[in-house]
């Protein structure tokens, strides 16, 4: 196993914010049930949506780390990431629905 770590300063505001926004697309996904049983290599996962809202991730991130994501700027920019990624997904979703529908319509 190896670790990361995430600093500035204070190791609270810009590093909590960016570790926030990792945590809003991946998650906390890389523990033992990512590792291949045959190689025991990290199997990267491929999300096709975000994992967490940016409040959520703000609120656990305060839970073990108090006093992380120091100003309101900061929680929006998470927020707003979350909130773009989301909408990403929404975009491909109705882009998917598009083309179902184009090829119902192409067998009629």
């Amino acid at each position: 196993r190896k670790a990361v770590l995430v600093h500035c300063g204070g190791g609270k505001g810009r590093a909590g914010t960016g570790l926030a926004c990792f945590l809003v697309k991946w998650g906390l996904v890389f523990d033992d049930a990512l590792l291949a049983d045959d190689t025991r290599a990290a199997v990267i996962p491929q999300w096709t949506q975000p994992q967490h809202s940016g409040v959520e991730v703000i609120t656990h991130l305060r839970f073990v780390r108090p006093g992380s994501i120091e100003t309101a700027e900061q929680e929006q920019f998470i927020k707003d990431y979350s909130n773009h990624l989301w909408s990403s997904v929404r975009r491909n979703d109705e882009n998917d629905d598009d083309d179902d529908d184009a090829a119902v319509e192409q067998k009629q």
